[in-house]
């Protein structure tokens, strides 16, 4: 997916933390992965961050509720924001980052670390189509309606956001999206403020 793309030449060369988000089936493994391995960085597959606790409960078919996932974004936004000051540079992460309080949250922990947000977004019925091939996979119908439920697409006066219609085309070409969104994204960092960008 990646070799028709040449390498990005002006990754940040500063901590920065690209988060692709969205609800489950929209991608973001894929997405973000393959990302990484395009501009060149480490990636860190979020859901791999969480608890025991959590993993029981969404194995058992019962959504996360906010107090379950405030310790996982801890974490995820402690090992991120470490990975990427370490090595002066950009790491890709996955994370659903469904509320803006959740994303609020990120920034607060991630400071002084670039933060972008590349939302994954499908419908719900096209999510439950790729859901439903899904082999041994927790993810279930009303799993998928809880995350809609709670999903909180970036508006126009949330920074650093960029929403992405990853139904539309081929992963290769969400890939090409996501991959130029971000770059706009850092191209506008020096402001200090800009606009989500609503594709």
């Amino acid at each position: 997916m990646t070799n028709r793309m040449s390498r990005p030449t002006s990754a940040p060369s500063v901590p920065t933390i690209v988060i692709v988000g969205g609800t489950a089936g929209t991608g973001k493994s894929t997405i973000g992965a393959a990302l990484a391995e395009l501009m060149g960085t480490p990636f860190i597959e979020g859901d791999e961050l969480h608890p025991p606790t959590n993993i029981q409960k969404m194995a058992s078919g019962i959504p996360l509720d906010d107090q379950d996932r405030w310790g996982w974004l801890k974490k995820l936004a402690e090992h991120a924001s470490r990975t990427a000051r370490e090595r002066q540079g950009p790491v890709v992460v996955t994370c659903s980052s469904l509320k803006k309080k959740y994303r609020d949250f990120l920034r607060e922990l991630c400071g002084g670390v670039r933060l972008y947000f590349l939302m994954l977004h499908a419908s719900q019925e096209a999510v439950l189509e790729r859901v439903a091939r899904r082999k041994n996979h927790y993810m279930g119908p009303e799993m998928v309606a809880s995350q809609f439920r709670d999903l909180e697409l970036p508006g126009a006066d949330e920074p650093g956001c960029a929403v992405i219609r990853s139904a539309e085309g081929s992963p290769g070409d969400t890939l090409g999206t996501a991959l130029r969104k971000f770059q706009d994204l850092a191209n506008l960092s020096t402001a200090a403020d800009f606009a989500c960008d609503q594709q």
